[in-house]
């Protein structure tokens, strides 16, 4: 099994900077350094960072209405069919900054495919591109008390950009960024049935770490 670790932006740039120098000092490139590629095996990811809605999420309401800057947290299970593709599902859950509301958060889980550009290098960038379901919850919105509001839809697509920086040949550590574009169809307040928005909203969440 192959373990990378998805770690915040400023620990990431550490990382990324220490071995740099000392490659530097030893007259190599570290992230030009080879090392085996993997294939036909498990990866197990986990990743944590900033994360922020922008665009609606119900007619008349907009996603910064809901929540403002908050953390993710993600976790991805892919399987690495060659050195250079991997398949799996990951789940995102984020704890947003309340706005309307007593509390906000998210829950995000889409299947993907990801593409190593340079598998066999310690600096490995790669791009992952999928599609899922996404949910965001608001508790006692607008100042109605004891009302959890659940909007949902569609994650349309989401792309996460990042860069293996491989410590060894089991484990990377990895900045990464990324976004989704989800259209917003339901709404289920916990007072009544769940029922189809008038008109379908689309929204986006963007992330770093």
């Amino acid at each position: 099994m192959r373990s990378i670790i998805g770690l915040g932006g400023a620990i990431a740039i550490t990382c990324v900077l220490c071995p740099t120098a000392s490659a530097q000092e030893r007259g190599n490139s570290y992230f030009n350094e080879r090392v085996a590629a993997p294939s036909h095996a498990l990866e197990f990811k986990v990743g944590t960072g900033y994360t922020q809605g922008f665009g609606n999420i119900a007619p008349g309401r907009t996603l910064a209405d809901v929540g403002s800057a908050g953390l993710g947290v993600s976790v991805d299970l892919d399987y690495r069919l060659s050195h250079h593709l991997s398949l799996g599902v990951e789940t995102q859950y984020q704890q947003l900054t309340p706005q309307q509301n007593a509390t906000a958060r998210a829950l995000a889980v889409n299947i993907g495919a990801t593409y190593h550009f340079m598998p066999t290098m310690r600096g490995d960038p790669w791009l992952r591109l999928g599609t899922g379901y996404r949910m965001v919850w608001e508790v006692d919105p607008s100042g109605q008390v004891d009302v959890t509001q659940l909007h949902h839809g569609f994650e349309l697509g989401t792309a996460k950009l990042g860069y293996d920086v491989r410590v060894s040949e089991d484990v990377a550590i990895a900045p990464v960024i990324g976004a989704d574009l989800t259209m917003f169809a339901w709404d289920n307040p916990s007072t009544a049935s769940d029922g189809a928005m008038t008109s379908a909203q689309v929204g986006t969440f963007v992330y770093a770490g």
